[in-house]
């Protein structure tokens, strides 16, 4: 199965334990032995962000466990600049705080954020990167049943901070990245009072 990293915890002293949103399952949170200690056992050292076939085995307790990682992409372009990282991160917290484990929408909310990861690798400019951010959120909350209609559909730095603000109230706590994206919409509204005079 195709699936993207959007968070990796440790166990033990050499395990991690991925969460994975896969075509054909949803999010699955899967057991990797010893994938912090050796590269050898899968070939790459996992993280976030890491787009990729995995192959499992049912493990002992609910966690299946990974046999065999083929990564495709790691998204070279998104890690290199700070702002579409920090979009990027944005975005992976949203899918892994919002989906449920092994949800009905498996292949719409992979090909969503899979499209998303590939816009975000190829965009240019602070604007096309928090337009990206702001339609994959929407979409994301549409897709899981949630209404967006109090945000509207125009991509704005406060429609999205709408969007942030939803998205925290569903899950009940702070988003980690929000404080890196609102330093992003900080930047676009000097670059445009910069730009204006």
């Amino acid at each position: 199965m195709e699936g993207i990293i959007v968070k990796t915890h440790p166990s033990g002293e050499s395990d991690l334990v991925i969460r994975v949103v896969t075509d054909l399952h949803g999010k699955l949170a899967i057991f990797a032995p010893h994938a912090r200690k050796s590269k050898r056992r899968f070939g790459t050292k996992m993280d976030v962000l890491d787009y990729g076939t995995f192959e499992t085995k049912q493990g002992r307790g609910t966690l299946a466990t990974l046999t065999a990682f083929n990564p495709i992409s790691s998204f070279p372009n998104i890690r290199s600049d700070l702002d579409r990282l920090s979009s990027a991160s944005t975005i992976l917290e949203a899918f892994d705080l919002l989906l449920p484990e092994q949800g009905q929408e498996a292949g719409e909310t992979f090909h969503v954020l899979l499209l998303a990861l590939k816009s975000l690798e190829k965009s240019e400019g602070t604007k096309q990167i928090l337009r990206i951010c702001f339609m994959t959120l929407a979409t994301l909350l549409n897709i899981t049943g949630f209404e967006t209609n109090q945000v509207g559909g125009r991509a704005s730095s406060n429609n999205l901070l709408k969007i942030l603000d939803q998205i925290e109230a569903l899950a009940e706590r702070k988003l980690f990245t929000r404080t890196a994206l609102e330093k992003i919409l900080e930047k676009l509204k000097r670059e445009e009072s910069l730009s204006r005079s």
